[in-house]
């Protein structure tokens, strides 16, 4: 149940539209947790879906590319086991001067890692990984006589 603000004669069909805007009292109580709790770091943070990926069959080899902007290769660590591939990272957080005058100051840092089945068995001694412009593509040829597995959806 949300609380709207009610306004004398105003009509009923407009009680049940929500405010497109936030009331100052909604803007009080962010502000309040900002202070108290500071703000809550969008990227890093976000549970499950960092760094976003995409994976492709590339025919003899299987490829990664992966979404990693401000690090450096130095940064992230990748391994493989079996068909599982998992990359691990830090972001640490920059130093700020403080004799510039912020006034505002968005950063995210922290740790990650995000686990992927992928969807055969590679070779990970022969792996080909690059890192740039943010983007890390990682190359890895399947094991001999492997091939992408598919798997069909039955009706019901």
């Amino acid at each position: 149940m949300s609380l709207l603000p009610w306004k004398k004669n105003q009509p009923a069909s407009n009680l049940m539209t929500p405010p497109t805007q936030m009331s100052p009292f909604q803007q009080d109580m962010h502000r309040m947790f900002d202070r108290v709790f500071g703000r809550f770091p969008i990227g890093l943070e976000q549970v499950g879906n960092y760094p976003m990926l995409s994976v492709s069959d590339c025919g003899d080899s299987v490829m990664v590319r992966a979404e990693v902007p401000g690090l450096d290769a130095k940064d992230v660590e990748l391994s493989v086991e079996g068909n599982i591939l998992t990359l691990r990272g830090e972001k640490r957080e920059e130093i700020r001067d403080e004799k510039e005058n912020y006034f505002y100051h968005e950063r995210s840092f922290g740790s990650f890692i995000r686990r992927i089945e992928l969807p055969c068995y590679v070779d990970s001694n022969a792996a080909d990984a690059h890192l740039e412009k943010g983007v890390l593509t990682l190359k890895m040829p399947k094991l001999a006589g492997e091939s992408c597995r598919t798997i069909k959806i039955q009706d019901s």
